[in-house]
């Protein structure tokens, strides 16, 4: 928009069909999209933002039953429910997000189809929400982790946190664009994404060190991005082994092309989806 108040509409880059630029320039809209989900997400509900931390404990209740005490499995030297929370902080970012983003545009199709703004907004608030209740869960695993008293390395888990927050966003955000871009023709794909998104937490060392499994075993699940993210963060916080360097960069290098398809496929049906839909 010039100083006239005209909007100039400019080429859009060939790669992507829409501007970065543009969705730059509709930053305050993205954060009214955060707000709407975090109202959207507790509206008509009994508890509201109690949520947020009671889902955690829920989970981490659950597994702590069944798993450390049921089952038995080994959490190495830390407590369960600090080990399992320490994954749960990530993951539940990831998965969330995943989720989230891969029905947004058939989930405001009605609104995209009379308002027009940047359509990657949409899973941009998405991700941002999670962060947010990422964020606030965080807070959560600090006080476990003073209750248990394990040895934690404060600073290195400061510093190490937002990167890896980044890059799990990134992760979700691109795999979420190729999907939600698919489910513009393929509805079922969003059923089949909520199944793989529950054998993705079995493929990634939450419930189980990196470190119980043998070396193919290893070398498989460091494929996994997520698998590297919970590993590196335990590393730091906690002077766990740490995953190879081959690992985080090929956690790094993979997450940028995921993301860089994500881009084209949603830039694909960004100006004709609701057409379709």
């Amino acid at each position: 928009m010039n100083r006239k108040g005209e909007s100039i509409i400019d080429a859009k880059s060939p790669l992507f069909s829409f501007s970065f630029s543009e969705c730059l320039a509709y930053r305050d809209l993205l954060l009214l999209l955060i707000k709407k989900e975090f109202l959207a997400s507790y509206k008509q509900t009994l508890l509201g933002p109690v949520w947020l931390v009671l889902q955690p404990l829920l989970t981490l209740t659950v597994w702590v039953m069944v798993f450390s005490r049921g089952v038995g499995l080994s959490t190495g030297r830390l407590p369960a429910p600090v080990f399992y929370l320490s994954g749960l902080l990530f993951f539940q970012f990831f998965s969330q997000s995943l989720v989230g983003i891969s029905s947004c545009l058939r989930q405001q199709a009605s609104v995209l189809a009379k308002v027009y703004f940047p359509r990657l907004l949409v899973p941009l608030s998405i991700v941002g929400w999670r962060l947010a209740t990422a964020l606030i869960q965080f807070f959560l695993f600090v006080l476990v982790s003073l209750y248990y008293h394990p040895r934690i390395g404060w600073p290195a888990a400061l510093l190490v946190l937002p990167p890896l927050f980044i890059l799990t966003g990134a992760l979700s955000l691109g795999i979420g664009l190729v999907v939600t871009a698919l489910t513009v023709k393929y509805r079922d794909l969003q059923q089949v994404m909520l199944v793989l998104t529950q054998l993705w937490l079995y493929a990634t060392p939450i419930l189980y060190p990196a470190s119980a499994l043998p070396a193919t075993g290893r070398r498989l699940i460091f494929l996994n991005p997520m698998s590297t993210i919970v590993e590196t963060f335990r590393s730091l916080a906690f002077g766990l082994p740490a995953p190879p360097a081959s690992a985080l960069e090929w956690a790094i290098l993979s997450t940028i092309a995921i993301l860089a398809v994500g881009f084209f496929c949603f830039g694909r049906v960004e100006g004709t989806f609701v057409d379709e839909i």
